[in-house]
């Protein structure tokens, strides 16, 4: 191990840690866990990868998760993702690969979906991006699919500038 990648590591691990505690305490960076506060941090995890931090990145996962689920009901539709903010949490997983944790983060996110503000093409490309290294030969989790159909759900009306998204977020599947 370089002293970088030590340096990089033990930044993640305090990084853990702190998310840790904020979730332990319920609360984001200014009271409740906010949307945004969350869409923020998991659009920054793009380029990590489980392969290259196998050691600290499911517990960061798992720390974002219980961060992301809500204590007692899911957020109102009101606290739901913002368009911008669905395409770019989910775009942030996109190096990640398949796990457990991400499952579990996905569950997570659920709520956060369900109470997006209505899609335009580019969220749902960015979100369909993110979502292309978590594929499988066999059937993805419950969560996955139940994110898929949300996602074409709300964004089944897209404009053609929309539908270049979609087709951006789908290519390589």
């Amino acid at each position: 191990m370089t002293d970088s990648t030590k340096g990089a590591e033990e930044l993640l691990l305090a990084l853990t840690q702190q998310v840790t505690k904020a979730a332990t305490e319920r609360r984001g960076l200014g009271g409740d866990v906010e949307p945004r506060q969350l869409s923020n941090a998991l659009y920054g995890l793009q380029g990590f990868s489980l392969s290259q931090r196998p050691a600290v990145l499911p517990a960061l996962l798992r720390a974002l998760a219980k961060w992301a689920t809500p204590a007692g009901t899911p957020p109102p539709p009101a606290r739901g993702f913002s368009a911008q903010g669905l395409g770019m949490a989910l775009y942030g997983l996109q190096g990640i690969g398949r796990c457990a944790e991400v499952e579990e983060l996905l569950e997570a996110l659920l709520p956060y979906v369900r109470g997006a503000a209505p899609l335009d093409g580019q969220a749902v490309g960015n979100a369909l991006y993110g979502l292309q290294s978590l594929n499988s030969d066999s059937e993805g989790p419950p969560s996955l699919i139940s994110l898929s159909f949300l996602v074409f759900g709300v964004s089944a009306s897209l404009c053609l500038g929309g539908r270049l998204w979609c087709d951006i977020g789908l290519r390589n599947r």
